[in-house]
Formats: structure tokens, sequence, C-alpha cells
């Protein structure tokens, strides 16, 4: 991670009480702490690429990409909502390969990778 982006997640943690903490903020937490890429390899997923963006200066969406057999997996943890995109080889995205849905209750980070890897291999049983 580089230094100036280090620098924009020190500074919007100091702006916001551990109380105010989003599910994407404690995700965040996990990536900046070091936790999150040994938990995504325990899954399989290779060539892990995650990026921390802020998209308003209070906002932020942390994104994860991986691939699965031959399934490309792309995440977004937003502040509100998560968006997923799952796609097959020589698939070209289009909107509706992407499924948006807000934080259920008590969200739990290992319980939705459970679900996004048996979507995966449901997907590769079929291809």
């Amino acid at each position: 991670m580089g230094y100036f982006l280090r620098k924009k997640i020190e500074k919007h943690f100091r702006r916001r009480s551990e109380s105010q903490y989003t599910v994407a903020d404690k995700i965040l937490l996990m990536y900046f702490g070091g936790e999150l890429l040994p938990l995504l390899r325990q899954y399989g997923f290779k060539n892990i690429e995650i990026f921390p963006d802020f998209y308003t200066i209070d906002n932020l969406e942390l994104q994860v990409s991986f691939l699965y057999s031959e399934i490309s997996c792309g995440i977004g943890f937003m502040d509100d909502i998560i968006w997923v995109t799952l796609l097959t080889p020589n698939d070209p995205w289009d909107a509706d390969d992407t499924v948006e849905m807000e934080y259920p209750e008590n969200f739990d980070l290992k319980t939705f990778f459970d679900d996004v890897l048996l979507k995966i291999k449901d997907m590769c049983a079929v291809i």
C-alpha cells in the first residue's frame, strides 16, 4: 500500500468514531491490518487484488477481485451496499452480471465469502 493511500485511510478513520464504522470500514481495517488477504487465500482464490478507493471524502469503496477456477469475481464493499460480479471465461461484462445488495443484518464476512464460493462452484459445474 502506498504512502498517500495509507495517509488517506488513516485520515478517514480519524474522522469517525468506532461506533460510526460501517461494514466497509471494518473490512478496510481488516485489509489495513493484513487480515483480509489471508482470509481470501483460505478459499483458494488466486490473482487477488484489493483496491481501496474513496469516492467522496467520507465514503469509501473497497474493491476485491480474484479468480477461482475459470471464474473471475469482482466485489465492491461500499458504505451501504455490496456489489458482486461473476464472469465466466470469454464472457464480456454486462450490467446484468452485477448484483447489488444491502448488507444483511449481522453481516459476517466469512459467511459472505462462503456464499460467493458456492455460487462460483455452481457456475463451474455448468461450464
